[in-house]
């Protein structure tokens, strides 16, 4: 029986180029882009606070 071994590489993320990133995500299932969204969000809010989803513009008539 053959050993398997665990291979990985750790780099910061300002050395990953932007594209080999894109490409990443866009290979992982739509479930787990939406879950790695989700958890960034709700890592910036404070505790009970929720995401403000309107978008509002105001222009002033002339």
């Amino acid at each position: 029986m053959r050993d398997i071994k665990l291979v990985s590489t750790t780099r910061l993320m300002k050395e990953i180029p932007e594209g080999e990133d894109f490409y990443y995500w866009l290979s992982r299932p739509v479930a787990e882009r939406l879950q790695a969204v989700t958890l960034i969000v709700s890592q910036s809010l404070a505790p009970g606070q929720c995401l403000d989803k309107t978008a509002v513009s105001r222009r002033k008539l002339r």
